[in-house]
């Protein structure tokens, strides 16, 4: 019986931000057609994250992993962050992949853990920059791919790293 996943990732050549919905039998199956979709477009789709359901974005401030990234000046699509102060610091969850520091192309797709952390903040954007500033404190980089509402639970338990096949050295 298929049901709706999102899955959550960036596009490798250009950094861009990816989230699509998919209906499938399950979480690794939503990210199969989400790998096929991609080799159709002759990219490379680095997944960071499925959750069960439509789950939209709430970063519409950017279309990129890097949030100040100059190419969003090009964009009429995107929305300013706008933080809502009178709400306090509501959750959201971020999900991205991290790397150790000054890990840059090809390698991410191998040495990439796929990250997921609920942060208190004041808007999206915020989020992504505590959520950054966590794992930097543990000589890491995090490439942020999706910010979401509230708190939200990942699907994709069959896999730790970015390549669902790469298993962690014990």
């Amino acid at each position: 019986m298929t049901q709706d996943w999102t899955v959550f990732g960036f596009w490798a050549e250009t950094r861009e931000r990816f989230g699509e919905f998919y209906q499938a039998t399950s979480a690794r199956a939503a990210e199969d057609l989400a790998q096929l979709d991609a080799l159709e477009k002759g990219g490379t789709l680095l997944v960071c994250r499925v959750v069960a359901g439509e789950v939209p974005a709430a970063d519409r401030y950017t279309a990129f992993v890097d949030s100040a990234d100059p190419r969003n000046d090009e964009r009429d699509d995107l929305e300013p962050d706008v933080p809502d102060l009178t709400a306090g610091d509501p959750e959201w969850t971020v999900f991205g992949i991290a790397v150790p520091r000054g890990v840059k192309g090809a390698d991410i797709a191998v040495t990439g853990e796929r990250y997921g952390d609920v942060v208190n903040a004041t808007s999206a954007l915020a989020a992504e920059d505590v959520a950054r500033s966590r794992l930097a404190g543990k000589h890491g980089e995090l490439l942020v791919c999706t910010v979401l509402t509230g708190r939200v639970t990942a699907a994709d338990t069959y896999a730790s790293f970015v390549n669902p096949g790469t298993r962690k050295s014990r």
